[in-house]
């Protein structure tokens, strides 16, 4: 019954959906990190090991967003682990409201998604609203797609930023996932994606996200 309450909480469909990018993706290449499991949540160490800005955020523009956006997405995310009435309904819902974000929403939710030091459900929801109409928000995903990693070294086995660096390429590849539907459906043209996915500057993800593509255009 499509209005009936079916005790599936937001959350855990984002996170079914970050984890489809995540292990599909461990089948096509041989990154260490595809084969780790992706961790949606910040730990206290996390927090600690990353009270230092990285190069990965972009430009503080939280003021250029109005109080009630800020309050509707504090609320959203934590709404996360919520039953909802409907799934098909709360997806519509957030679609249309993806569709009418301004530009400076959409540039906000990218300063989240980047934001290493950002709770992980924010990020994740950040990216999945975003993606939700890609091509309105193209400029804010090309944002998230064209930053560098934070961490540029490999970091330690079992550590809290290997954590956080399988997070980031996670998020990216879900960003990725997100134009390349939107190409398959007609409504990206393949030079604009190839255009965004040659600027990325890791070169497995820039991989990646060529080869996807190219995958798509045969």
């Amino acid at each position: 019954m499509k209005n009936a309450k079916v005790g599936l909480a937001i959350g855990i469909l984002l996170l079914i959906v970050l984890s489809f990018y995540f292990f599909a993706a461990s089948k096509k290449g041989p990154d260490a990190f595809l084969r780790k499991t992706f961790v949606a949540s910040s730990s206290q160490a996390e927090k600690t090991a990353l009270s230092e800005p990285h190069t990965s955020e972009v430009p503080d523009n939280e003021n250029s967003v109005s109080p009630e956006f800020k309050a509707w997405m504090e609320t959203s995310v934590e709404n996360l682990n919520r039953s909802v009435e409907s799934q098909e309904q709360t997806e519509e819902l957030l679609k249309t409201k993806s569709g009418a974000l301004s530009v400076q929403e959409s540039q906000y939710l990218a300063t989240i998604a980047l934001q290493s030091s950002a709770p992980a459900n924010s990020r994740i929801f950040s990216v999945y609203l975003l993606g939700l109409e890609a091509v309105h928000n193209f400029s804010a995903i090309s944002a998230v797609l064209e930053a560098p990693l934070s961490f540029q070294e490999k970091p330690a086995t079992h550590s809290p930023e290997e954590t956080l660096a399988m997070q980031e390429k996670s998020l990216r590849r879900m960003a990725i996932e997100e134009l390349l539907k939107s190409y398959q459906k007609g409504d990206l043209p393949r030079e604009k994606a190839a255009a965004t996915f040659e600027k990325i500057p890791d070169a497995q993800l820039k991989k990646y996200a060529l080869n996807r593509l190219a995958e798509l255009t045969k």
